[in-house]
């Protein structure tokens, strides 16, 4: 096929797919649904009050990460600004997620219903996860860009594979070393997203052979080397070009090189054992994961066994393996807001399920039962993902009140014209950490602790460890230490909420954290007091 060819087939399936009311009308509807409460909800969340920084900073291009400092200059996004920009992300994700059906339905020989690709779009864009890294602010787009261009380089993949275009080939480079350099996490979505267009041709054209699969295959994997390598040559240069050198604050970095073998091993099961097992039993995503996996078991075996061959359940097991492949490169677990990847597993499994009960299951009342069951599952992912949202915003306004409070207080009693100097930690209340934290008495803590010895820090909390990882994290203790340095984003967060405080220096500030180690919290008597050259804040 064409490259002239493929752009307007593309369009053709992507006009046919928004004028089925019965589609784009949900998957509309749960966007808004989703997104709505946070576009006008904004908050301030960790890293928002240091986008200048990283954008024109150059930390961004540090981190190895020029494809956001590309897409932030593309949109002028230098600063804190909501609205638009989460408006912007859920406007590319629902492109891409209709890019995404049409990738799956090319792949299937259009055999798949069209009630399919509804289930699958609402599930990517409603998927839970997502909010690990949507608070982030900025990242929501892009997260949605990165989605969108490998979509883009799938259908190139796809043209590829029946053309043999080279042209394709250096365009599918060109766009995952761009990608690659966006997020890092996105090498998994594009590998898995081959292994899942492998799954459908071979589900539904049977004479597809295994030669051709792995022909495929190692071409997939010499594509995401060449982005690699893009990505790792550009970076290069720039830095060069602009005198910067390697940031490891965006937590890229391989653990092999730097720790015991066998103890890398156990921290990655010990990790998998308790963000994808205990987790499971209390963070909603985590169990639309599991229970798609233990589904994808059953419906993947039972195929192998009608088509009488076992590479369907080869290329799920792949399919699996692939989702984890960044784990087992940096040698320590993914964190939730670098899974990208789930989200398309988790929506291409509901597609599996929703075609096969559609297709397969004959008595009425099991298929109402079942469909029924999977709507149910959309709205609660629409619910939770609303939850997250709402958690954050509660931390914000919370810590809002906080900062407000000290600002205030200082003012009134010593005034602004001394530095401020902050030092301590500060503990999120209880009305967001029920949240999002797992507690001591629960069976999720009685199986936590058989992995941990001891495993509360504090013998008096009634919490053991969050099950989220970046939704509910202080920014107030981010601030503190941000970047390594004396309390600049904290400061910035009181600028932003309308206090110019002034910065201490770092002998004010290594002297105030040993003076403050005998000093109560705030808002106790004496957790605020004046030093000679600054007042000290103790949290």
């Amino acid at each position: 096929m064409e490259r002239g060819n493929l752009v307007k087939d593309v369009l053709k399936d992507f006009k046919n797919l928004i004028k089925n009311r019965f589609f784009l009308w949900p998957v509309l509807l749960a966007s808004f649904l989703s997104y709505s409460y946070t576009i006008v909800n904004p908050s301030i969340s960790l890293d928002d009050t240091a986008i200048a920084r990283y954008v024109l900073g150059g930390e961004l291009i540090a981190q190895g990460r020029f494809g956001m400092v590309l897409i932030a200059s593309l949109f002028h996004f230098t600063s804190f600004t909501p609205y638009i920009f989460d408006t912007l992300a859920v406007l590319f994700l629902i492109v891409s997620s209709i890019l995404w059906c049409i990738l799956l339905k090319r792949a299937s020989n259009d055999k798949l219903h069209w009630v399919t690709y509804t289930v699958f779009a609402i599930t990517l864009i409603s998927y839970p996860l997502i909010n690990e890294i949507f608070i982030y602010m900025g990242m929501g787009l892009f997260i949605g860009v990165s989605y969108f261009l490998t979509a883009i380089a799938l259908l190139l993949f796809q043209n590829y594979s029946n053309k043999k275009s080279i042209l394709s080939f250096v365009l599918m480079a060109l766009i995952l070393g761009f990608v690659f350099s966006t997020y890092e996490s996105f090498t998994t979505v594009f590998l898995s997203g081959i292994l899942i267009l492998m799954i459908l041709e071979k589900l539904y054209s049977p004479s597809v052979s295994f030669k051709c699969l792995v022909e495929k295959l190692l071409t997939a994997l010499v594509l995401i080397v060449l982005g690699v390598i893009l990505k790792y040559g550009i970076t290069a240069l720039l830095m060069k070009v602009y005198g910067l050198i390697p940031s490891t604050r965006a937590d890229t970095g391989i653990v092999w090189f730097h720790q015991n073998f066998i103890l890398v091993i156990k921290e990655i099961i010990m990790g998998f054992g308790y963000y994808f097992g205990i987790a499971s039993l209390y963070y909603f995503p985590i169990s639309m994961f599991i229970i798609s996996v233990g589904v994808g078991f059953i419906l993947f075996i039972k195929f192998s066994l009608q088509k009488k061959s076992f590479i369907l359940l080869i290329l799920y097991v792949l399919l699996l393996l692939s989702l984890f492949s960044l784990t087992v490169l940096q040698g320590k677990i993914t964190p939730y807001r670098a899974s990208q990847v789930i989200g398309i597993f988790v929506g291409f499994m509901m597609m599996i399920f929703t075609q096969f009960i559609l297709t397969q299951v004959h008595k009425k009342w099991i298929k109402n039962l079942a469909l029924g069951s999977i709507s149910f599952l959309m709205l609660f992912q629409i619910i939770d993902i609303n939850r997250g949202f709402i958690v954050d915003k509660l931390r914000y306004d919370e810590e809002s009140a906080v900062m407000i409070s000290v600002c205030e207080y200082v003012e009134d009693k010593y005034g602004l014209s001394k530095p401020i100097i902050f030092t301590g930690r500060y503990e999120l209340s209880d009305n967001i950490k029920q949240y999002i934290y797992l507690k001591k008495d629960s069976f999720g803590g009685y199986l936590y602790s058989l992995y941990k010895k001891n495993p509360s820090s504090d013998g008096s909390s009634k919490y053991l460890i969050k099950f989220t990882q970046t939704n509910g994290l202080s920014f107030i203790n981010y601030g503190i230490h941000a970047f390594g340095e004396v309390n600049t984003e904290l400061l910035n967060y009181a600028k932003y909420l309308g206090y110019d405080l002034i910065q201490g220096t770092d002998a004010m500030y290594e002297e105030a954290v040993e003076f403050s180690k005998s000093m109560p919290k705030w808002p106790s008597e004496g957790s605020v007091i004046e030093r000679d050259e600054y007042i000290l804040v103790h949290f």
